[in-house]
């Protein structure tokens, strides 16, 4: 029976086991972020936000906030679902990264890199989202993360083959819970290919995530896959042992 190792400086989290043909699942101590709180830079920072209690809460800022292209782009959405989730990111990355730099949020300048990595104002940043939650992971070195739900549909046997190396497949068969276990590896893949920048690349089966830490291009990469709740998996990436903090930003 393979676990995967843990070796990775956290100071608020607990360790929970799962199962034990599972990978190690992280339960994250989860910390209400207050609008008027500073946050402390030389760490890791990872804020869950609840986007259809937070647009209830903050659609009044839209105008406000927003810029004229963010608000543009919010109308070509065809489902409102998906219009106020993008509204809802884009109000709380401009509101946390103010908390970061001291800038107001509508002043807040984003740039993309040349691998379309992006980053503000002297700090790295990381979004992904699935169902109702978004997870945004700042720190002023290279960070990724990806969250996925457990009961998405998804054919977990035909995608198995073109994701995961012979490894990583026996240890999904070997799992009680195949799909979970799916979603654990491929939280790993994608958190850590968007820390890196190099995105989703064609061959996935050259990345084996069953390890903790992985160097691509000379540098290590750490990983940490957590739940949230019941049906939610997810995993942050970071390039520096620091500790990390999460917040609930509501």
């Amino acid at each position: 029976m393979r676990y995967l190792p843990i070796s990775y400086r956290q100071t608020s989290i607990s360790i929970k086991m799962q199962t034990k043909q599972l990978p190690i699942i992280l339960n994250a101590a989860w910390q209400d972020f207050h609008a008027d709180q500073d946050i402390d830079r030389k760490k890791n920072n990872i804020f869950r936000i609840n986007f259809e209690h937070y647009y209830k809460k903050s659609f009044f800022q839209i105008n406000e906030i927003l810029s004229p292209q963010e608000i543009k782009r919010s109308r070509y959405f065809l489902k409102e679902h998906d219009t106020r989730r993008f509204i809802s990111t884009r109000l709380a990355i401009r509101k946390i990264i103010s908390r970061y730099t001291g800038a107001v949020p509508q002043s807040v300048i984003f740039n993309q890199e040349a691998n379309k990595k992006p980053s503000s104002m002297g700090v790295e940043f990381n979004i992904s989202h699935s169902g109702h939650y978004i997870l945004i992971a700042m720190s002023e070195n290279p960070i990724g993360i990806d969250i996925e739900h457990v009961d998405h549909p998804v054919d977990v046997a035909q995608l198995i083959p073109y994701c995961f190396d012979t490894v990583e497949e026996g240890f999904i068969a070997s799992s009680v819970d195949e799909k979970e276990s799916f979603f654990a590896l491929w939280t790993r893949k994608e958190a850590l290919l968007k820390a890196t920048g190099e995105g989703l690349i064609d061959n996935l089966l050259e990345i084996n995530c069953l390890e903790n830490t992985l160097t691509r291009s000379s540098r290590p990469y750490r990983l940490l896959t957590m739940r949230i709740d019941a049906d939610y998996i997810f995993t942050l990436a970071t390039s520096e042992d620091l500790e990390t903090v999460f917040w609930n930003f509501k």
